[in-house]
C-alpha cells in the first residue's frame, strides 16, 4: 500500500484555513478579529510568527507548522505588507495613536 501524501498548501488556501473566519477573506476584519493590513506594516516578523503560533489577546494560537508557516508569513506579507506606504493609509493608522496621547 502506497502511503498518502498531502501536498503542501499554497498562501492563500492557508490563510482560507487558518485566518480568514476570523480576520475576513480580504484581511479586512471582522467582529471577530481587526484588519490585518495596518498590523502587517507595522509588525516585525518574529511578533507575526509569536502571535500566530502563540495566540495574543483574543487571538488563540493556531497550529501552524513549517513549512506552512513560512508560505502564510510570505502571503501576508506580499499581501497586507504594503498597506503602510499608501500615504493616506499612514495617517488612518497614526491617527488613533496621537487621539489617545491628547486625551
Amino acid at each position: 500500500m502506497t502511503p498518502t501524501v498531502t501536498p503542501p498548501r499554497d498562501g492563500p488556501a492557508i490563510y482560507a484555513a487558518e485566518c480568514a473566519q476570523c480576520h475576513g477573506p480580504a484581511g479586512m476584519g471582522s467582529m471577530r478579529g481587526p484588519p490585518l493590513a495596518p498590523r502587517m506594516a507595522l509588525l516585525m516578523d518574529d511578533a507575526v510568527r509569536r502571535t500566530i503560533t502563540m495566540g495574543t489577546g483574543n487571538m488563540p494560537a493556531r497550529s501552524v507548522a513549517e513549512p506552512e508557516l513560512t508560505t502564510l508569513m510570505t502571503y501576508l506579507r506580499a499581501t497586507f505588507g504594503a498597506y503602510m506606504f499608501h500615504h493616506q493609509n499612514i495617517f488612518a493608522v497614526r491617527a488613533p495613536k496621537r487621539a489617545r496621547a491628547a486625551s
